[in-house]
């Protein structure tokens, strides 16, 4: 192989130099064949320098070599950039193609440096393995340029990220302005501290309970919002919550205080709430202040100790009326009857011998001591309501209906009178109450009956635990205005001369359905007349009511 400084070699006659080797060893390429594979690589035998192959001038023969040598320095310059770049960019998207691409340059820019060596140096086996490893990589390249061709697209240009960056920074100072605008127009206080303690915000309501101004709250303690007493110990329970930070209300279980600006002591509620930001863990603090609920729970407290003081001397009060009702009405029952029968003897013994007058006066007594003894059995017999009813039990409706009928026998016989009935639940009630309670409301609408026959239909209706009893009868009927007055003691709306009675009997009623838990009211009936309605609890083992079932009929039935 000629060296550089020969320069191109001399020409021959007719037949291009690079055509005849003599130097070439005769079945050479047989043994290179045999040749491990690098030697085959390196083995220039077969060929010679490209100097002696073809009619090189020194002209064209430097332009090629100048050239390749310059393309092979710049094609080494673009992969070693490509790698400075992208090891310089972790966060470089597609690194592998950015790796395939340096390969590709670095193998174009070997190959054409073997081109310019090939003029002195004929390793043609090398020239061919350096073209083979860049057709692998060039064709490598291809398919990952077609691989990653959609997903390149999706790149957004610099302007169109700009564009984006811009939205995204409106939205989130948006989302920012539009959070501090919730926490300014929140009704409680709010205050934002780190884990040290130091005030990193707060609200305007928090000015107006705390008495500070904004700018002289924040980057101070959280301890400037406690009492003195409270502060010594409140880092470490500040610690305890950052350490395990949730959710939950401050001092649960205990009264918690804060300060004012002016030094002023003041209750409030506090709950925590842990936030995450870029910056560390915080804790929110929604603070209301509780004075005005404080002042009204003492003033209801203390309102409440009143009146349960009003309510007990109100039940003493009703208690001694009671008793001094039933001790009265009892001890004026035998001076009473007393009265009567000395008045009746004496009528009897001596009226032939007193005039007519004093006759007179006699009834006038007799009827007097028997309208007042009837006027205390009534009063006793409402005193007792209280004093001497029996617990509330399970009780059958229609048993009591049925006691109250027989008592009532001979009125519902001598006014040709029907009533009818259906089935009644059992009820939670004082069995002899529960019967005085529908002789008094029966016997009632027998008194007042109209012309016609008294026709009484009693009937029962289920709601939930409760049950409402009405007893409809075609009496004269209670005007509207006067539906409420019945119920008190001594209202009576017609005069005595027309119907008996004291005016106690629907007062009595009252006060046994109040006694057992309900309430009794009178409406007009459809047809005339009037319906009693009232209501009772159903007993536990019973909560459906029979119906259909007619338990009692007196009278014509026409």
């Amino acid at each position: 192989m000629a060296s550089a400084s020969d320069g191109p070699p001399a020409k021959t006659a007719g037949i291009p130099s690079c055509c005849v080797d003599a130097s070439a060893p005769g079945g050479g390429g047989s043994e290179a064949s045999a040749a491990p594979f690098l030697g085959w690589v390196l083995d220039t035998s077969p060929y010679p320098p490209r100097w002696r192959c073809g009619r090189w001038t020194a002209g064209i023969g430097w332009l090629h070599i100048v050239s390749d040598t310059l393309i092979w320095a710049a094609y080494l310059a673009i992969p070693l950039t490509l790698g400075w770049f992208a090891r310089t960019r972790p966060d470089l998207p597609f690194r592998r193609v950015y790796l395939l691409f340096g390969a590709f340059i670095l193998l174009c820019g070997l190959s054409h440096l073997m081109e310019a060596v090939i003029f002195w140096w004929p390793a043609y086996g090398l020239a061919g393995c350096l073209k083979a490893a860049t057709a692998f990589v060039s064709v490598t390249t291809v398919v990952a340029l077609v691989r990653i061709a959609p997903l390149a697209m999706a790149y957004r240009s610099p302007d169109e990220c700009e564009t984006l960056i811009e939205q995204r920074t409106g939205e989130l100072q948006l989302a920012q302005h539009e959070a501090l605008q919730v926490i300014e127009s929140s009704p409680t206080g709010i205050v934002m501290a780190d884990e040290s303690g130091v005030i990193i915000m707060v609200n305007g309501v928090t000015e107006r309970i705390f008495g500070w101004k904004r700018e002289d709250l924040v980057g101070r303690p959280i301890e400037v919002l406690l009492p003195v007493r409270y502060r010594a110990a409140h880092p470490a329970q500040r610690d305890n919550y950052f350490n395990d930070p949730s959710v939950r209300r401050m001092g649960a279980g205990r009264e918690l205080f804060g300060l004012r600006a002016n030094g002023e002591e003041f209750p409030v509620e506090i709950g925590l709430q842990p936030v995450q930001t870029r910056n560390g863990l915080r804790v929110v603090s929604a603070i209301v202040d509780t004075s005005e609920r404080s002042a009204m729970a003492r003033a209801i407290d203390a309102k409440s100790g009143e009146l349960a003081e009003a309510n007990a001397a109100l039940l003493r009060s009703n208690q001694e009326l009671e008793t001094f009702a039933f001790v009265a009405s009892h001890d004026l029952q035998e001076p009473l009857r007393k009265i009567s029968s000395y008045c009746q003897l004496l009528k009897e013994e001596k009226g032939d011998q007193l005039d007519p007058e004093a006759v007179s006066y006699l009834d006038v007594s007799i009827n007097g001591a028997e309208r007042l003894r009837v006027l205390v059995k009534d009063l006793l017999s409402l005193s007792r309501i209280a004093t001497q009813g029996e617990p509330l039990a399970p009780t059958d409706a229609n048993a009591c209906l049925n006691a109250a009928l027989d008592n009532l026998a001979l009125q519902i016989e001598e006014s040709q009178a029907r009533v009818e009935c259906e089935g009644l639940p059992r009820v939670m009630a004082d069995e002899s109450q529960l019967t005085l309670l529908f002789q008094n409301l029966i016997g009632n609408a027998l008194k007042y009956r109209s012309s016609e026959p008294p026709v009484i239909n009693i009937t029962a209706e289920g709601q939930g635990r409760e049950c409402v009893v009405s007893i409809e009868d075609n009496g004269i009927g209670i005007p509207q205005e006067y539906a409420a007055k019945v119920f008190q003691i001594f209202q009576r709306l017609h005069s005595r001369d027309k119907y008996s009675g004291t005016g106690i009997g629907l007062a009595l009623c009252r006060r046994v359905v109040e006694r057992f838990g309900g309430s009794i009211w009178v409406d007009p009936a459809p047809g005339g007349g009037s319906v009693f309605r009232f209501q009772l609890i159903t007993a536990e083992d019973q909560a459906t009511i029979n119906s259909g079932e007619q338990i009692y009929a007196c009278g014509s039935a026409d």
